[in-house]
């Protein structure tokens, strides 16, 4: 068992019987929980406790955090891994494009099959999917 693992953080309020918490996200949802439930005999509303600094930073939440902060980070991720496995994707979309025409290719004597390969030849034509830089 790790330092970390054996850290508790117990509720903040003197008269709270509840068990000390192995994460710091249960006591938040705990004290959330007590909000919402209109606060009670062990977290009094008007506690000094609530104002004070470690409860006021729990509850508050990341900061800096707006709603397109995160899909601008997620895009940025996901740019930087497709350019550092950019050859790895395009070998597994040839791969598969492969297989799938040597599929369709063993089943060319039937009429619907003969159309649907002609399409898929004039979709794998276009250069977004055979173009490896």
């Amino acid at each position: 068992m790790s330092e970390r693992d054996s850290i508790f953080h117990p509720c903040l309020f003197p008269l709270c019987t509840s068990r000390p918490f192995s994460r710091k996200h249960s006591l938040k949802n705990h004290l959330g929980a007590v909000i919402a439930s209109g606060y009670d005999s062990k977290h009094p509303i008007n506690s000094p406790l609530w104002t004070s600094d470690p409860v006021r930073c729990m509850l508050v939440g990341r900061t800096g955090l707006y709603n397109d902060q995160p899909g601008k980070r997620r895009q940025a991720n996901r740019t930087t891994y497709y350019r550092k496995h950019r050859e790895a994707i395009f070998e597994r979309v040839k791969l598969c494009q492969q297989r799938v025409n040597a599929a369709l290719r063993s089943m060319a004597g039937n009429s619907f099959f003969a159309i649907f390969i002609d399409v898929w030849r004039f979709t794998s034509a276009d250069p977004r999917f055979n173009n490896v830089p």
